[in-house]
């Protein structure tokens, strides 16, 4: 990618960035959410088990899984019931 570009991430790939909606085009401007500076909380879908304190990486299926190294995210929240958990970015 170039300068102001992205790409979606592949499984097991770490996370700089999360768009704020729907990415529809490579051409639609998107605003993201930078990682990094612990500045934001989001919602997100897992798969397998996270707990608090964990770093999260890309998994397939637009969805989340547990980082095997620590990283620039913590899971702050845990729904089990429902594979989400809050993140702090």
């Amino acid at each position: 990618t170039g300068d102001y570009q992205f790409k979606v991430a592949a499984d097991g790939d770490a996370i700089d960035a999360i768009s704020q909606g729907v990415v529809r085009s490579e051409q639609e401007a998107v605003m993201v959410y930078l990682t990094g500076g612990f500045t934001r909380n989001i919602l997100v879908e897992f798969e397998g088990t996270l707990a608090v304190g964990d770093s999260i990486v890309a998994a397939a299926d637009n969805k989340y899984k547990k980082a095997a190294l620590t990283n620039s995210t913590r899971v702050m929240l845990v729904n089990a019931a429902n594979n989400t958990a809050e993140v702090l970015i």
